[in-house]
Order: C-alpha cells, then structure tokens, then sequence
C-alpha cells in the first residue's frame, strides 16, 4: 500500500510518508508496541512544528482530543514548546515519543499545574501508555507536575527523562511523578531531576492509593536548594505489594523514601525495596528510609542497600515482619532506629561500620550472629522481636550464636568483649564437650561441665582448650594447646553476644 493510500483526514494508519520516523513508526506497529491507529502530532491536521520555539500546545490538545480508545498518538522527532496542561482522558490511550532526548516536551506554564495529567474523572483509566519523552522545564518559580497520573489501571510508563533547569524540574517543591491511585502499574527506566521526583498521593475515587505498583530502574536525583526526600508518601496513604527493584540510584535530596504517616485508617502491607544505592545527600539528618506509620505496615523487605555515610540509616515504626538482606550502613551516624511499636525484624548479610549507632527500644534479641567489626553496634545478622508481643518461652532477652572455629595448635581465637555474658556450649571436632559461665563485665569465666577434663579456664595450661579472659586484651578468647588443630562448634545462650 502506498505511503498517500493510508493518509486520512488526520487520522494516519501509518503515517504521512516515507521518512526515517515513519519507517520507525511501521516497526513499532508490526512489533506491538503502538495501536493500529496513530495520530502524528506534526501531520497537516494538527500542525504541530516541533522546533522549540512555536507554541505547540493547540497542536498537541487537538491530536489527543482526535484520539480514541487503543489509539496511538505519536510524538516525532522534536522539541515541543507546551503552555498548559495536556489531559489524557480515554482508556487505552498511547502517547508515544521517540525515545528521551528525541521527543522533548518543553512546559513553559503561565501559572502552576501538571505538563501530563491521566485522568478520566470519577472513573479509572485502563492500560495506558506513555513511553519515549523527555520532559522539562525552565521555569524555576511555579509548581510544576511533570507525570500527573490519577486512579489508573494497568498502565506502562517507561523511557522517560525528567529534568530541567540547571537539570532539575524545579520551583516550588515541583514534583516528577506524581501517583493518585489505583493499581497494576510499572514505572520502567525512569531519571528524574526534580525539587521531589516521586510523590505518592490520594486516589479522590478510592482508599486504594497504590496497589501492585512496580517501580523499576530509576534514576532519583534531587534538587539540593529544596531540601526535600526523593519519594514522598502523603500521610493518610495505602499501599499493598509496591516493589522498587532493578537498578536503583538516589542521588542527593533529603532523605530517600519518606513516609510520616499520621492520619491513615487502614493497614498497609508488602513494600520490596530492592539494589538501591544512596549517594550525595544534602542533609545529614534526613534517612534514606523512614516509616512513620500510623497503622500497621505488614511485610517490608530491604535487600541489597547502600546507605550513604553523611545519611541516617533507617527508622522504623509500627512495622510487622521487617527484613534487611545485605543492608551497609558506611557512616557513623545512628542505622537503625527501631522500638516497641515494631514486631519482628530478620536481619542477614549486613555490615555496619565501627561507631555507627542504633537505638533500639522494647525489644528482645531473639537471635544474633558474629560481629565483625567486633565493634559496630550489631552483628551481621540478628532477629529482634517485640517483648510485649512475644506468645514463645523461647523469646526471652536471650540471644544465640553459633560459630565454627577452626584453631590451630597454640593459636587463640576472640571470642568476645566484656558485653558478652551467659552460657557458652562447645564441642570440639575431637569430641570433648563443655559449658562455661561467661562473665561479662566481671571479666571472668568458670568451669561449668567438662566430662572429658580437656577443658580449662586459665591461660596457657598445656593440653587444653582454655577459655579465659585476658586482661591485656580485654577479651575473652579460646586458645587451644590441645597438641593438634581442632574445629570448635560454640553456641552462646547469654544477653548479649559478643563474638
């Protein structure tokens, strides 16, 4: 068919001729990706010049008002000067771009407002897309939402740069993307540049503010002049199963998710925060997680996190069923802020730096692992539980260790500080058993059972394991002068571990 065959008035099956962008466009039809109707913004009946200087804004309303359900409108190759808002008000709409820094919307607004809104009213939008644009501004003064989607449904929003003056869409706490409801949408491959580049806000048409959201690779940066988090979450919100995962980079703002919940009536549950790295930050006292919950958030999972060491690390409150999964905590401000309201935090595969802090209140250490440094203020893995909550005997202020040493012959192992306390159970590959009384702060240990007699609490007694303090160290240690290497399973039934 030829390229004047499929012309219509206004309304093109594939375009209006044989250029590189059309050709692009007929492999996007024959791949999938666009509808089998598309209205190019720059054909006759619209007119859009796309040189950055004419105002586009007439040209870019008159094509989306032509579109209908499962229609395409298709932005070419260009810069678009917009003025005012361009609404989205049909299901299954597709407004596609080129691809970031090829379709560039330029929003010179005369008064505040959104670049893109999604919005059918009192009703849901259903699978949409938008995809292929950069998005940005000038303006430094007005409030500005560049990405505003309200109670949506199924929708894709993918390949998209927001950024601005000075790179950064700015002015009065502007905001990137902002959310208003509902469900099942993924947000892929996105950089923002903003004053507050993620806003999480009211559905008006629901109490399901956000359900099954998937936010995949972004780029987070935030304006440092603004002072504001890099995600935002208003008070009062609900969220059900949102994961955050792929590549994940914060950079600068204060703070990185923000939730300071104080008005919400219902549970929330199932918040995936996976790969992200903190960098940059402009404000020492901000956290790069901070749940503030009103009520309960049931289901939280950090894996893979990088705090940056001028950030506070994480604050937690009313969280039931929390785990860290290779969280690393480089700076020496507090990580962890973690009291009574909470229930039942697993942690594994952590770091966290010698004179870094944690504040933890109301709590029982259930389980803890060895500490390296021996310093830092929690071990690598560890399970708190709420005291107040606890049904299990077993969940007492006791905490559980079990290492495998391998020690050579002569050779002394650490065993702990004087913070370490309680029953020490060992057995060694050889066999021998025994349990001592670790002193603490006492600075001593006592022999409690040692049936084989291959055991002893004083340094250096040949053809032994000696388990002992050692004042010149302040440690105790396990030195064994046993006449051979030996491996040694060793559990710690104490209030405070310590190896």
């Amino acid at each position: 068919m030829a390229a004047n065959e499929m012309q219509g008035t206004g309304r093109l099956l594939v375009g209006r001729d044989s250029s590189t962008d059309t050709r692009l466009l007929l492999v996007k039809i024959a791949e999938g990706s666009v509808g089998t109707s598309v209205i190019n913004v720059k054909d006759g009946a619209y007119g859009a010049i796309g040189d950055g200087s004419a105002d586009d804004t007439a040209a870019f309303v008159a094509a989306i008002a032509a579109a209908g359900a499962q229609d395409t409108i298709y932005v070419p190759k260009g810069t678009y000067k917009i003025t005012s808002e361009l609404l989205f008000s049909s299901d299954r709409f597709r407004f596609i771009g080129e691809g970031i820094n090829l379709s560039i919307l330029v929003f010179t607004p005369a008064i505040a407002g959104s670049l893109i809104r999604v919005s059918n009213g009192a009703s849901i939008n259903f699978q949409s897309v938008i995809k292929g644009f950069t998005l940005t501004s000038q303006n430094t003064t007005l409030k500005k939402v560049a990405l505003d989607i309200w109670d949506v449904s199924e929708m894709q929003i993918e390949d998209i740069s927001i950024a601005g003056a000075n790179s950064y869409w700015r002015g009065a706490s502007s905001v990137g993307l902002r959310t208003q409801g509902r469900e099942f949408t993924t947000i892929r491959n996105l950089t923002i540049f903003a004053d507050m580049p993620i806003q999480i806000s009211d559905n008006p048409n629901s109490n399901i503010d956000l359900d099954h959201f998937h936010f995949q690779d972004l780029y987070l940066a935030g304006y440092a002049s603004a002072a504001k988090p890099l995600i935002t979450v208003d008070t009062g919100r609900n969220l059900t199963d949102i994961t955050f995962d792929g590549a994940q980079a914060w950079v600068g703002g204060a703070g990185g998710f923000y939730w300071n919940d104080t008005t919400s009536s219902i549970p929330s549950y199932a918040l995936t925060f996976k790969n992200v790295r903190d960098e940059q930050t402009t404000d020492v006292n901000s956290w790069l997680f901070y749940f503030g919950r009103n009520q309960s958030l049931y289901g939280l999972r950090l894996e893979n996190i990088y705090v940056d060491p001028n950030h506070k690390g994480i604050y937690m409150r009313n969280i039931f069923g929390a785990t860290l999964d290779n969280y690393t905590f480089t700076g020496t401000g507090v990580a962890l802020d973690y009291n009574g309201s909470n229930w039942g935090l697993d942690a594994r595969g952590c770091f966290f730096l010698a004179g870094s802090t944690v504040t933890i209140a109301g709590q029982n250490l259930v389980h803890a692992g060895p500490k390296y440094p021996v310093t830092a203020p929690l071990p690598s893995s560890f399970r708190y539980h709420n005291a107040a909550l606890a049904t299990q005997t077993q969940f007492t202020s006791a905490a559980l260790s079990q290492p495998i040493l391998t020690v050579a012959n002569n050779a002394t192992a650490v065993l702990g500080t004087a913070t370490m306390e309680g029953l020490l159970l060992i057995t060694d590959s050889a066999g021998n058993s025994a349990i001592f009384s670790i002193g603490g702060a006492a600075a001593a240990t006592a022999e409690m059972s040692d049936p084989g007699n291959k055991y002893s609490v004083t340094q250096t007694t040949a053809s032994m394991t000696n388990i002992s303090w050692v004042s010149g160290t302040g440690r105790y240690t396990l030195q064994n002068n046993s006449g051979g290497a030996l491996t040694y399973s060793i559990m710690l039934l104490g209030a405070y571990e310590g190896f």
